[in-house]
């Protein structure tokens, strides 16, 4: 029996405890990368998941107890989206065009926002700057105004049931007309590097929130995992954003960072049916 995991399925556990008493084996397909660590509370263990990449290997060892070979690291399917629109390196631009992608959690990214918008006029960057406010996010403590300047992208078009953005044009129209794309290190970051798009992490706190990005990177596994490999593309700050905006250079982010990416999604030298068909077989071979 397969069962599909976006979260904490209620009747996961059921199912799964009724299947065992009668011999049949689950597999679970996890379709986040912070399933494991953040949200998914195994009150009944699956025979077998499959993960993102590597990392989530390690963490569905390590937190819930799987054995190496119950786990496949087979990356997810939304990934799969994202193939026929790679950019190609060099792509270029009149102005420096940032994107700033949301957090889920309560951050203050519009004060960072602002923040950032007067440094890079004071060094004289010419620049647009843009900002794609997480479509989920949970309500802010306080929540200033945002510069008039800066573009809020509404062009995301919504699942009606999950809320979610659907996996169409207007997903990634912003996102390929992006010389850098900054942001709270999620899924949406990862995507932007499959993309071949260079980023650089938030991971700044405020006096408001205790649930910032650079709050969360301390808390949560999955997000250390990745700052400790890109802490470099990261600022703390604004003035550290500003000096990285200055020297910036998409062509050596992308040589340097995104061979690190194996680390956390299945290379994608099969496509992700191809990949979860080779678990199945793994499984019958058993």
């Amino acid at each position: 029996m397969i069962i599909h995991s976006a979260s904490n399925e209620v009747f996961a556990p059921i199912i799964i405890n009724s299947l065992r008493k009668s011999g049949i084996k689950t597999l679970m397909t996890i379709e986040n990368w912070d399933n494991l660590t953040s949200k998914q509370v195994l009150f009944e263990r699956p025979n077998y998941v499959t993960v993102m990449g590597q990392v989530d290997h390690k963490h569905a060892m390590s937190i819930h107890g799987f054995k190496e070979y119950e786990v496949f690291p087979i990356g997810l399917p939304k990934f799969e989206f994202l193939k026929d629109y790679k950019r190609e390196i060099g792509s270029k631009f009149n102005k420096l065009n940032l994107l700033y992608i949301g957090f889920h959690l309560p951050h203050d990214e519009i004060g960072l926002l602002n923040q950032l918008y007067e440094e890079l006029n004071k060094r004289g960057i010419e620049f647009n700057l843009q900002y794609r406010p997480h479509p989920n996010a949970r309500k802010r403590l306080t929540e200033g105004n945002l510069n008039g300047d800066i573009y809020i992208v509404d062009t995301l078009e919504l699942d009606s049931d999950s809320g979610l953005p659907l996996l169409n044009e207007s997903y990634l129209q912003d996102i390929l007309k992006a010389d850098l794309v900054l942001g709270p290190p999620t899924t949406l970051i990862v995507e932007c590097m499959l993309l071949n798009i260079p980023c650089l992490l938030d991971v700044t706190s405020d006096s408001r929130h205790r649930t910032t990005s650079g709050e969360a990177v301390k808390k949560y596994l999955h997000l250390q995992d990745f700052y400790n490999k890109f802490k470099f593309l990261s600022f703390t700050n604004v003035l550290e954003c500003t000096d990285f905006i200055s020297d910036f250079d998409g062509t050596k982010i992308r040589s340097v960072a995104y061979s690190e990416l194996d680390n956390f999604v299945s290379p994608n030298n099969l496509d992700y049916a191809s990949r979860f068909l080779n678990a199945i077989y793994k499984i019958f071979d058993m």
